[in-house]
């Protein structure tokens, strides 16, 4: 047996175990490797590479199996109302109710159905108007990126469902 070999294997697996620390919680999405991504302009129309694609899937995954974290259609419509009809203060917004009010907005410009957008596309160009909402309002840590983008994704999968 080639322990040498073995070593080299066991090092990459704690190496990717402390990478893997960071994403735990996270169900393994880098949601800041996502938001970087969508704001440097890559994935913003086109439903994004493949890395973005299968994170979005991913998180539509995870979305699925949650409960009790699924938004109420006027949860959503509040939300929505509050940004973009009222241009009320997002300091005073959670990031969840943030990713309700980006999925409607998007969802009414570009998920009726019309412009043959894929359901990934549409949470992309969501999470990316998120991401927006989230730099205005001085919350865009980690942790306010994830809520976001899973509120995006919840919202989405059941506006298109």
């Amino acid at each position: 047996m080639d322990f040498s070999n073995l070593a080299k294997l066991a090092e990459g697996a704690l190496n990717r175990g402390k990478e893997g620390d960071q994403q735990q919680h996270s169900g393994g999405i880098d949601f800041g490797a996502i938001a970087s991504g969508l704001m440097s302009g890559g994935g913003g129309g086109g439903g994004g590479g493949g890395i973005e694609k299968a994170a979005i899937q991913k998180m539509m995954s995870m979305a699925g199996s949650m409960s009790g974290g699924e938004p109420s259609h006027s949860e959503i419509q509040q939300a929505h109302d509050m940004v973009y009809k009222q241009g009320g203060g997002l300091q005073d917004m959670t990031n969840k109710m943030m990713g309700m009010a980006a999925a409607y907005e998007i969802m009414n410009k570009f998920g009726g159905g019309g412009g043959g957008k894929g359901i990934e596309s549409i949470i992309s160009m969501a999470i990316k108007e998120g991401m927006a909402l989230l730099g205005k309002s001085g919350g865009a840590g980690s942790g306010g990126q994830k809520d976001m983008m899973m509120s995006v994704v919840q919202t989405v999968m059941k506006m298109k469902g």
